[in-house]
């Protein structure tokens, strides 16, 4: 699933600009399933700020939407498939 998530950030986030820079060791950043890790928490991190603006940054509606948010993750996940 990790992958599947990478998949969806490279063919819908990646082309935007300015491109995201990952700093650390290159040996690790080359490795196949670290990049699926990377993009998929970068996927992440645009999904839940995404989120955040969506509910107004209201906490309350974020945590009580939780359920809608869940179910719509689930059919993006579904897509890569």
């Amino acid at each position: 699933q990790v992958s599947a998530l990478a998949y969806l950030y490279q063919r819908n986030n990646s082309t935007q600009k300015p491109r995201v820079m990952v700093r650390g060791y290159p040996q690790n950043q080359h490795n196949p399933s670290n990049q699926s890790r990377y993009t998929a928490a970068q996927q992440a991190c645009n999904r839940a700020g995404n989120l955040w603006e969506q509910s107004y940054g209201n906490r309350w509606k974020l945590l009580f939407g939780r359920h809608r948010h869940a179910a719509e993750a689930r059919h993006l996940l579904s897509l890569a498939d």
